[in-house]
């Protein structure tokens, strides 16, 4: 396996700071919370601009009431395999 070193002597790796978006999916990230969030409301925007959606009317959705919610606690590490919601 390549070291760190190695790979970086065989492609040219710099850093651009946080990543902000990755193939249009805009990414959040709160690491005092622990949170990540992933947001495609740019590529939802062009879609509808694109089909030319712009001034159409919009209805609401409701969600599904027997759809369990799930609160975020503080603290609570977000990867928890004691959750089983299916």
């Amino acid at each position: 396996m390549l070291s760190s070193l190695q790979k970086t002597q065989h492609i040219n790796i710099e850093s651009k700071g946080p990543i902000k978006s990755f193939l249009g999916i805009d990414i959040i990230c709160n690491w005092n919370q622990h949170l990540i969030a992933l947001s495609q409301g740019a590529y939802i925007d062009r879609l509808v601009s694109e089909f030319g959606l712009i001034n159409t009317h919009t209805v609401s959705t409701p969600l599904d009431k027997s759809l369990p919610l799930l609160t975020v606690i503080p603290d609570e590490k977000m990867c928890n395999p004691e959750i089983n919601i299916l």
